[in-house]
Formats: structure tokens, C-alpha cells, sequence
């Protein structure tokens, strides 16, 4: 693979996932050192539209409408349906105009996957009906979400604790009970997705793949010498969702003091701290090109 490609890594993602459409097996006869979490996903795409470049970019168009129809669906909880459907309709906009502006080496990448399942899993959880379904759902997208890229995991417990925040003002009594009976169902899902993703790996490689994916192939990726700072891009163009949901905690701060009901501080704050665990994901990867902050 030739870094000095702009399409070097989607390249790489679609021939690891088109070696095993065509019966090969990860780590074995083609090897990435990511997760196996996204080969699903890109084994569908081929299987859809077949084994082309673009085949990633139509699912990509799908996810950016589920997104926003999810974020719609997750407004739902804390305000009225019809200014839901305007957040909904917002977060589309917002998701399309950030994807649109890349070029074609910052698409075809994991952030956006990543982003649709733990905004889905988020849904889940603050369904009012505190379905212990809903939550083993929930922690199986989470998961899927931590086996695409392992700092999934930060924004996913940042979702859990957000919703244990909740569940705590809902009780009047049974607080801890009620949060630990939901906690279990969650920590199942999500050990149900990585037992399920695993096991085909482990009969056809064995166990040492696994272990030396976990804790060899990650660290050494990381360690490697492209992420040196001087390869790091802040395109301006990139910046402007993020610029604007700046600006609207801003406004929203202001509206929340200027009415004097503070009481609506703790949605604004919940929010902020989930993006504060967006931000934290890419921090980790210690990489900060363009399409990381999709999950932003």
C-alpha cells in the first residue's frame, strides 16, 4: 500500500473486506490492524452493489439518513415531537454538509459507522419504556461500535452513564437495583457481539489471532511513524459543524440564564458531555485528520 495515495486506506478497508466476500479469511489472507468490526459492513456493501469503490459511498448516503432520523428519535425524550423532527432534520443537514465537504479519501472510512451505532444504541436506552431488550440492543450496537475502532468505547460509556443520570431522577426508590438489572442487560449485548464477531475468527485462526489483535496489531498501529503530528490536516472547511455547535450551546447557555429556568441546564450539560466523550474517542487515536471528528 502506497501512503502517498489519497485513496491508500479505503483501498486497503475494501480489499480486506473483498478477500473475505470471496472466501478469505481476515488476518490470515489479507491483513489490516484494525478490527474486524466493519468487515460486516463492507462485505455488505459489495454483496448489495457489488465490488466497487463506490459501493461504501451509497451505504454512507443510507447511514447519513439514519442518523438523522435516530438523533430525531433520541430528541424525542427531552422535547416536544415537533421540535424533534427540526433536531432530527438539523443533525441531517449538519451530518450531510461535514460528509459532503471531504474529498475521496476522508469517505470510505469507520467514524461514521461508529457515530450511526452509538447514536442508535442511545435510542435505545432512553426509551421511556426501560425495556431490558432495549438495553441488551443497545449494548450489542455498543459493542459493534468498540469492535470497529476499541476508543468507541469512551463515547459508549459516556451514553450509559448520561442514561443511569436519568434513570436515578426518574426512581423515587429501587434506584440502584433498577440500574443494575439494566447495566447487566447492556454488559450482555455487548459481550454477546464480541463473543458472536470472534468466534469465527478463533475457528479459523485460533485463539492467538484474537489476542494478538486485542493487544499486538492495535499498539503497534498506533506506535507506527505516520501518526507524527506534521501528518496531521485541520481542513478550515471541516471545521464549520463544529464552529456551529458551538455556537448553539452558546445560545442555548444564554437562553437558559436569561429565562432564569435553569432546570433546562441539565439537557444542554448531558449533551455537552457526550460530545466532550466524542472528542475524547479521537483524542485517544492520538489522530485528528478531518473525518475522525465525524463522530463529533
Amino acid at each position: 500500500c502506497d501512503w502517498s495515495s489519497d485513496v491508500c486506506s479505503s483501498d486497503l478497508f475494501d480489499y480486506v473486506a473483498g478477500t473475505v466476500w470471496h472466501g478469505g479469511l481476515p488476518y490470515g489472507d489479507a491483513f489490516d490492524t484494525k478490527p474486524f468490526g466493519m468487515l460486516p459492513i463492507l462485505w455488505l456493501s459489495q454483496t448489495v452493489f457489488g465490488d466497487q469503490m463506490w459501493s461504501i459511498r451509497l451505504m454512507e448516503l443510507g447511514a447519513i439518513l439514519i442518523l438523522g432520523a435516530a438523533v430525531g428519535r433520541a430528541y424525542r425524550c427531552l422535547c416536544a415531537d415537533g421540535e424533534a423532527v427540526g433536531w432530527g432534520v438539523s443533525a441531517l443537514v449538519t451530518a450531510s454538509y461535514y460528509f459532503f465537504s471531504f474529498d475521496f479519501w476522508n469517505t470510505g472510512q469507520l467514524e461514521l459507522w461508529i457515530g450511526v451505532l452509538l447514536i442508535l444504541s442511545l435510542c435505545l436506552l432512553f426509551n421511556p419504556a426501560q425495556s431490558p431488550r432495549a438495553w441488551l440492543l443497545a449494548g450489542m450496537l455498543a459493542g459493534w461500535a468498540f469492535l470497529i475502532k476499541f476508543p468507541a468505547c469512551i463515547p459508549a460509556a459516556g451514553i450509559v452513564g448520561l442514561r443511569c443520570v436519568y434513570v436515578r431522577h426518574e426512581c423515587s426508590s429501587g434506584c440502584l437495583q433498577r440500574v443494575t438489572r439494566l447495566l447487566l442487560w447492556y454488559s450482555a449485548g455487548v459481550g454477546l457481539t464480541l463473543t458472536a464477531m470472534s468466534i469465527p475468527i478463533v475457528l479459523a485462526l485460533g485463539v492467538s489471532y484474537v489476542y494478538e489483535m486485542y493487544l499486538v496489531f492495535l499498539p503497534y498501529y498506533a506506535r507506527s511513524a505516520l501518526f507524527d503530528f506534521k501528518f496531521y490536516d485541520f481542513p478550515i472547511s471541516n471545521w464549520g459543524p463544529n464552529l456551529a455547535i458551538m455556537t448553539l450551546f452558546a445560545l442555548a447557555f444564554a437562553k437558559v440564564v436569561w429565562s432564569g429556568r435553569y432546570a433546562e441546564l441539565r439537557p444542554v450539560l448531558g449533551i455537552l458531555g457526550l460530545l466532550c466523550c466524542a472528542f475524547a474517542q479521537v483524542f485517544a487515536q492520538g489522530k485528528f485528520f478531518a473525518y475522525h471528528f465525524v463522530v463529533l
